[in-house]
């Protein structure tokens, strides 16, 4: 996700799109990103083959407000994708409570580590349009 989301808006007649004043082009909405992120770690890491329902995508926009991104809302969020914002901070705090464990993660994460991979080819074209170009973003071919 570009860097210091402020504000967004959805792209008009595509709600899985918003727009962002850093960027010319309409990039993913950042409910739809993580949820990406997460089906792209599952599709090629075989520790989660087993327990796909632990992976969560938390989107947090910590220099946005709930009015400055309202309209993104109008995207489902659910447990695989969902979004807060810095005024949010405690009820994000809250969700990452509610998944992560009370214990140290050590072993679980040498699991994650460790696990068999998957060729991961070529991320998908979905994911470059969401985190752009390396150098930052630049014109439509």
């Amino acid at each position: 996700m570009p860097r210091g989301w402020s504000a967004a808006y959805p792209e008009e007649d595509e709600p899985l799109l918003c727009r962002i004043d850093a960027y010319a082009q309409p990039v993913l909405n950042p409910i739809e990103q993580v949820r990406g992120y997460r089906e792209y770690l599952l599709s090629f890491n075989r520790a989660l083959d087993r327990i796909p329902n632990s992976l969560a995508g938390v989107a947090f926009l910590h220099n946005a407000t709930k009015f400055q991104i309202a309209g993104l809302r109008n995207v489902q969020e659910n447990q695989y994708g969902r979004m807060y914002t810095g005024e949010q901070r405690g009820a994000s705090l809250g969700f990452l409570r509610s998944r992560l464990a009370a214990k140290p993660g050590a072993q679980v994460a040498d699991v994650l580590l460790d696990a068999e991979v998957r060729p991961a080819g070529q991320r998908p074209l979905w994911m470059g349009k969401a985190i752009g170009p390396r150098d930052g973003p630049q014109p439509p071919p």
